[in-house]
């Protein structure tokens, strides 16, 4: 945790983690992290295993991604010792999945995770998983297992904005023993990178011109040297349209239409869609349209299956009318 630079687009998720890490077990079980490729879930995952090892030298904690998991089950259903496989994770105090986005298709696979992760949160046992989208959003995922997951404390990690990428830059040149000319990360960390791993590429293609030709590289050096770093949805919804606008036209349309139409779908369920509106409205494509709507249907989500509970039992808190 030490070295992860926290932000507004990633507080809570490192907060859950610490937490669990400290106090495995007491509540929120299990919690899912989701975000797109590179923005720091694995990181996360590993520092919360560590973290949880030192505070509790007796515990039995294992990391392992999906694919890992089920290069285990195949051996284990080849050798005809799935049983023995079933009670090693079930013996475990703290599980963290990583990739759960790979179960997609293996049907054997999500059974015995259910199984599993039904006896080991009877037993106490903190399970945190990871995954490149929501639950819901997961094709092919048992509607289960997907119960599981979204039934304890789900939070995602957004793009992190200009601020926090500054200071990642910086952090990272501090961890190299590097310096940077006044100007550079604020430089580098305007670039549109896609993501925290294309940011860091960035930065040491910096530092290693400045190591190779012993030279301190500028901020406008910096730019022309990384840039035009181009968002490939950007680069889509650009070109000239059909009809012979101007270039970028026709892609301003598109997130906004884009935007609009996941309203309407929302909408005619009885859904407020205010906020995505709102967004359409504005003059600026958001940077993570993708992960907006991917958040947006996950909280949807959540609350279809409050609704389905409340109304399984009754309708408890129902007003009058």
């Amino acid at each position: 945790f030490d070295s992860f630079v926290v932000g507004p687009a990633n507080r809570l998720a490192t907060a859950a983690a610490r937490r669990t890490a400290e106090s495995p077990g007491t509540a929120y079980n299990p919690r899912f992290i989701y975000s797109a490729s590179g923005l720091g879930k694995s990181h996360i995952m590993h520092a919360m295993a560590q973290h949880a090892q030192r505070g509790h030298p007796s515990a039995k904690v294992r990391y392992q991604t999906t694919e890992g998991y089920l290069d285990e089950l195949a051996t284990a259903l080849s050798q005809g010792t799935r049983e023995a496989l079933r009670s090693e994770y079930q013996s475990l105090d703290i599980l963290l999945l990583d990739d759960v986005q790979f179960l997609t298709g293996h049907s054997e696979a999500q059974e015995m995770l259910l199984r599993a992760l039904d006896a080991m949160t009877g037993e106490g046992t903190q399970i945190l998983l990871a995954s490149d989208r929501p639950p819901a959003d997961i094709n092919g995922l048992d509607e289960r297992l997907v119960s599981r997951f979204s039934g304890g404390l789900l939070v995602d990690i957004a793009q992190p904005e200009y601020e926090t990428r500054v200071a990642i830059v910086r952090r990272k040149t501090e961890q190299r023993g590097a310096t940077l000319e006044k100007g550079v990360a604020e430089a580098i960390a305007r670039l549109p990178f896609l993501n925290v791993r294309e940011l860091q590429g960035g930065l040491n293609k910096i530092l290693a011109i400045q190591e190779l030709e012993e030279r301190q590289v500028g901020a406008e050096e910096a730019k022309e040297i990384l840039g035009p770093v181009e968002d490939p949805d950007d680069a889509m919804e650009g070109g000239e349209s059909g009809s012979g606008a101007p270039e970028g036209v026709a892609g301003a349309d598109a997130w906004r239409q884009a935007l609009i139409a996941v309203a309407d779908e929302f909408e005619s369920k009885g859904y407020s869609a205010a906020r995505l509106r709102k967004v359409a409205e504005g003059e600026k494509r958001p940077e993570d349209l993708a992960g907006l709507e991917a958040r947006f249907r996950a909280q949807v989500a959540r609350l279809e299956e409050i609704k389905n509970q409340l109304h399984a039992v009754g309708e408890p808190w129902a007003g009058p009318t």
